[in-house]
């Protein structure tokens, strides 16, 4: 199955929310399961996101004979997005296309038309749409990001690197450029910069699960077994729905503290305890937040499944981190009241109408 890892919004901009509920490891050994699963963190689900583009130039400016179509061009970057977010990559290839016709040095069309092309399979031309970006805007960081996760699908790590390294000197605070190259660390086997990777992520976005999950394998591949334990003991109290984590705490418990494994070893009994279906639903929400954790909308989704497979208190813990990722989103803190509401759950869903 082809593996996407696009982005629709970025950090700065959540993804369009359902208005309806989505409902969409013990590692041995330890290397295998660490390289497998970094792969499948850094490439699942993430997706290169959309900013506002640098302004063209004087001499990049169009005629005055292309003003009609000048005016379309906003429509369809629109267009572009949300086939992009809703999945239809031809339909976003399309309509990027028409508008490259208008402005064929436009840095975000550019980018999206890649991430289309290399969902599509087409790698090479995928990476000549990036590379065209940033040859009219060699500052923008996404196309950087995009390359460098194409390279790392790739398995052309220094490639991907390179790219990565400049996302980051263009945009250091965002916190998903640090978590990618931790990524790419953890696969190359240098669990000590992945470390030092994840820890500048998690100053940016505190009270990541996520976050705290990825540092735990990060330590736990560098053979800092107490700290790793440690730092998904934090990750299970953030996340309690965090079914990786408590794995990881049921391994390592047995030697570090036997009575929290046991712990950890009756809480996977409860979360295993879904019909094959379903566990294949909760396992994909769960690896489309360890793969962006930064994006609301994956929380809310989750918390929407939690919730309607009777799991209010996990679900409630990640509707309150939507939230806390998109403050002051009047939109999203009404569909989460409205998703408390139909669950019956009248109590948890009025202070997000309030807030709202």
């Amino acid at each position: 199955m082809p593996v996407t890892f696009m982005a629709v919004g970025g950090q700065r901009g959540m993804r369009h929310l359902q208005p309806e509920p989505v409902p969409m490891s013990d590692g041995k050994p330890v290397r295998v399961f660490f390289l497998g699963l970094c792969v499948f963190v850094f490439l699942a689900c993430d997706r290169p996101s959309t900013e506002a583009v640098p302004a063209t130039t004087p001499d990049e400016s169009l005629p005055e004979d292309d003003a009609i179509g000048a005016a379309e061009l906003p429509q369809l970057l629109v267009e572009a997005r949300r086939a992009l977010a809703a999945g239809q990559a031809m339909e976003a290839a399309n309509a990027a296309q028409r508008a490259l016709t208008v402005d064929s040095t436009h840095a975000e069309l550019n980018n999206l038309l890649a991430t289309t092309l290399v969902i599509q399979g087409q790698n090479e031309a995928g990476i000549a749409s990036a590379e065209r970006a940033l040859r009219h805007h060699p500052d923008y960081a996404l196309a950087h990001l995009n390359l460098g996760g194409i390279y790392f699908r790739l398995q052309q790590f220094e490639k991907a690197e390179q790219h990565l390294l400049r996302a980051i000197e263009l945009d250091p605070q965002q916190a998903s450029l640090h978590r990618r190259l931790a990524d790419l660390y953890r696969t190359t086997q240098r669990p000590e910069l992945a470390v030092e990777s994840i820890r500048r992520a998690s100053q940016l976005l505190p009270a990541s699960a996520a976050l705290s999950y990825l540092l735990g394998m990060s330590q736990e591949q560098a053979g800092d077994e107490s700290a790793a334990f440690a730092s998904y003991r934090r990750a299970s109290e953030l996340d309690p729905s965090l079914l990786e984590a408590w794995e990881r705490i049921s391994a390592l418990g047995e030697k570090i503290e036997p009575e929290l494994g046991t712990v950890a070893r009756a809480r996977l009994g409860g979360l295993q305890a879904l019909e094959p279906q379903v566990a294949n639903q909760f396992g994909q929400l769960r690896h489309a937040i360890l793969s962006s954790p930064e994006d609301p909308s994956q929380h809310y989704r989750l918390g929407a499944f939690l919730l309607q497979h009777d799991m209010p208190a996990e679900a409630l813990n990640r509707l309150q981190r939507a939230a806390v990722l998109q403050p002051g989103d009047a939109r999203l803190l009404n569909h989460i009241g409205g998703l408390l509401m139909r669950a019956e759950r009248l109590d948890d869903a009025l202070p997000f109408y309030m807030r709202a």
